[in-house]
């Protein structure tokens, strides 16, 4: 197998970060690539690293302050969904 072209780097990469697709669903999706599965793995595993970097410390800080503010929303929702932004 050919490795992966530049397009399909950001392809597997946009679908990744966009839709949370798993290296299984993009491989069920486009079974014409012939895509290895461990050649997937090893890029998508990169996504969140890429995006860690682009985040601020500031937006850390402050998702780290709230973290018991949205303890108790979970809480309070008996571990249902709660919607939560940062302030």
């Amino acid at each position: 197998m050919a490795p992966l072209s530049y397009d399909d780097k950001i392809l597997i990469r946009s679908l990744r970060l966009e839709k949370g697709w798993s290296a299984t669903r993009l491989l069920c999706e486009f079974p014409g690539r012939n895509w290895k599965k461990s050649t997937v793995c090893d890029l998508i595993k990169q996504v969140p690293l890429d995006c860690w970097d682009q985040l601020s410390q500031n937006t850390i800080n402050r998702a780290i302050d709230q973290l018991p503010k949205r303890l108790a929303m979970v809480i309070g929702a008996q571990g249902g969904h709660v919607e939560f932004y940062l302030n």
